[in-house]
């Protein structure tokens, strides 16, 4: 089926919802003057990401004094991964999370992260803060989501990449001829070619069953994914290569534009202060998440390996480095100078985030 007819098919689903929802408490609702925001997600209720939106939800719905209702959709009910820019633009949603590395033609600025790849920090607090100043020092990447009738709320990622594995991977030689699966984007299928890796694209719900079998050496992925897919039944092996993480925004929070400016001002500003007051929860549970998944996982009988500090070297002088920098400045035509300085910058606030 093509996106588009899966698209509407979303919306044929949600105007069953509204009408039923019209039908059943629409009196109820409207005497109390509730506002409801239809909040999607592409994936399933599960994992780290999930507990972040509803934090934020539950917390807007609390702060409004019940003015405000959050009602959640997951699963891609109301747009896939690929869909979900577009259906919150249209208002088959009124808030969603999109995942922006599907979206660079339309977000060419703001997913600096597809073509930085590797961040070489490990640390998703500092990485995913940095981006959200660069978004308020560049008015050029809220303005991506603006052209897309949506108000950027909040982006994000969750840790480091991992090079999960049934052998264990102790250093640069290991990753040549590694049937390995690869995240999303061209960038990192090139890292992987400049490995001497075997790069292997398939769905994270797929990725199980290939390790299983044996058809996959093993997975580039973080921690919460090893849990939330139960890697670790069939993998025993983690390995830090140098990478760090792929970089923010790995998700991206945002608000309809129409749903937004028909929200009284005093309700919008509890939307602003909760989504101000969500970075530092979001900070305390990445770091706290991170320990726990790593005493989890090796409860489960995996073992953290690391890539010596001359390996990383080898690794973060890939060509592919430099090449995709080249490609992110020259992507947008007109805005050169503006790619250059948000790249450089991006990697500047990373060392001023971690002082």
């Amino acid at each position: 089926m093509s996106s588009l007819k899966k698209l509407c098919v979303s919306i044929l689903v949600l105007g069953v919802i509204i009408g039923l929802n019209s039908f059943t408490t629409l009196p109820a609702a409207k005497a109390a003057k509730t506002i409801v925001l239809r909040m999607a997600y592409p994936s399933a209720d599960r994992g780290f990401a999930p507990e972040m939106i509803k934090w934020w939800g539950s917390n807007v719905e609390k702060r409004s004094g019940g003015k405000i209702k959050v009602e959640y959709y997951w699963g891609g009910l109301l747009g896939t991964s690929k869909e979900m820019l577009y259906a919150i633009e249209r208002g088959v949603c009124d808030v969603g999370v999109i995942f922006p590395m599907y979206f660079e033609k339309e977000l060419p600025l703001a997913s600096v992260n597809t073509c930085l790849i590797g961040t070489f920090e490990d640390d998703p607090g500092i990485t995913s803060r940095a981006w959200w100043q660069l978004a308020s020092e560049f008015p050029e990447i809220p303005k991506e989501w603006e052209d897309h009738n949506q108000k950027l709320l909040m982006g994000w990622e969750v840790g480091a990449y991992l090079w999960m594995s049934k052998k264990p991977i102790k250093a640069f030689n290991d990753l040549k001829g590694l049937k390995c699966g690869v995240w999303g984007g061209k960038g990192p299928r090139e890292l992987f070619k400049d490995l001497d890796s075997i790069a292997i694209a398939i769905p994270s719900v797929e990725v199980y069953d290939a390790l299983d079998k044996g058809t996959m050496d093993a997975r580039a992925c973080t921690t919460p994914m090893m849990i939330t897919y139960k890697y670790y039944e069939v993998c025993k092996y983690a390995t830090a290569i140098g990478i760090g993480t792929a970089g923010s925004p790995v998700y991206a929070m945002s608000i309809n534009l129409d749903t937004w400016k028909s929200i009284p001002a005093d309700l919008r500003k509890v939307i602003l202060d909760v989504s101000e007051d969500w970075w530092a929860y979001f900070e305390r549970r990445v770091t706290k998440t991170q320990k726990e998944d790593r005493v989890f996982l090796k409860g489960k009988g995996m073992e953290f390996l690391e890539f010596s500090e001359a390996d990383k070297v080898r690794v973060r002088s890939m060509p592919v480095f430099n090449k995709y920098k080249e490609k992110y400045i020259k992507r947008v035509k007109g805005s050169t100078q503006v790619a250059e300085k948000i790249y450089n910058r991006y990697k500047e606030l990373f060392k001023e985030h971690k002082r």
